[in-house]
């Protein structure tokens, strides 16, 4: 009797761009990300340091990746949350799916982008990653947070959103400046979502940010 040998599972392979792996690129990001007082701007990436850090790598993915990636997070089923903070659709804890390019991307942000945020600001993480699909529909909205617990030092956005997103569509990344108590004030700056980019700052009882209430689909 012959016993059939199961197909091993082929992933992508993601690695990071050579540009955002050049060592001068992540000595000049590690000196802005440390001053907080300069912008950078590029094809490459984005970094604020007012009200607080907040950092973007742009086209983070080959288009493909992102593309099949996306498919994937909406072929999943989502659950409706809704509370006096939040109003959107999540998926099952993403660590637990074991299709291709969700496994892909989890393995390559458990990787080469946790390596390069942790040269950015000095700090080693933990293993532990919190991933969820989440999609905001129309009017569908996150209020004013700061994500803040002892567990987390850095939250993190890979958007999927269609290319064509713009302000119009709303879901922004509404930034908050904080009074001498650590209180939210108003919104400081206003962070419009772009395809395959990934956002990510550290927490703190500072980093008060919402997701603008949304008038489409977005991922």
């Amino acid at each position: 009797m012959m016993v059939k040998s199961k197909k091993r599972k082929i992933l992508p392979t993601i690695n990071l761009s050579d540009d955002l792996q050049k060592q001068s690129i992540i000595n000049d990001l590690q000196l802005k990300y440390g001053n907080k007082k300069e912008i950078m701007n590029s094809k490459l990436l984005y970094l604020t340091t007012s009200p607080f850090n907040v950092c973007a790598f742009r086209n983070v993915l080959d288009e493909d990746v992102a593309i099949n990636l996306l498919q994937e997070i909406q072929d999943l089923s989502f659950v409706f949350k809704e509370n006096d903070l939040l109003s959107l659709h999540q998926t099952m804890d993403l660590n637990d799916v074991e299709s291709p390019y969700i496994s892909a991307v989890r393995d390559f942000i458990y990787s080469d982008v946790k390596k390069l945020i942790e040269k950015v600001i000095g700090t080693n993480f933990n293993e532990t990653i919190d991933l969820h699909g989440i999609a905001f529909n129309q009017h569908n909205n996150l209020l004013c947070h700061s994500d803040c617990l002892s567990s987390r030092h850095t939250a993190f956005i890979l958007y999927l959103v269609p290319k064509t997103w713009n302000t119009t569509c709303g879901g922004t990344l509404d930034l908050f400046e904080s009074d001498e108590n650590n209180n939210p004030v108003d919104i400081a700056k206003s962070l419009c979502p772009e395809f395959n980019s990934f956002t990510w700052f550290e927490v703190s009882d500072r980093s008060w940010h919402q997701v603008f209430r949304s008038s489409g689909r977005r991922h």
